[in-house]
């Protein structure tokens, strides 16, 4: 995995990538896979659209916890799936699990 030193360049006709190396590679475009405000910071001229629509999305904090208890898990196995959702009347939230066994 290589890491971004930089923020990403945007030329007429290319994009450019700085890396942690000291490399630089330049590409006809890229994708960037994470969430908007980490790709709103990577775009070193990002337009007035970009800006607009990256930075309209509002996230918040959750708590995970890496477990191996299988019984947070749906009891018939073959409704396991890879996101587990259980709403309960007691409970004020939905607990999620994400089994990375699937």
């Amino acid at each position: 995995v290589q890491v971004l030193t930089q923020p990403v360049r945007r030329t007429a006709s290319a994009v450019e990538l700085h890396f942690a190396n000291g490399a630089t590679d330049t590409f006809d475009g890229v994708v960037l896979a994470c969430h908007s405000d980490q790709a709103l910071a990577m775009l070193q001229d990002a337009t007035d659209e970009e800006r607009e629509i990256l930075g309209a999305i509002q996230y918040q904090d959750n708590l995970a916890v890496l477990h191996t208890d299988t019984s947070l898990l749906p009891s018939t196995q073959r409704a396991w799936a890879a996101w587990n959702y259980h709403v309960s009347p007691n409970q004020a939230l939905p607990r999620l699990t994400y089994n990375m066994n699937i």
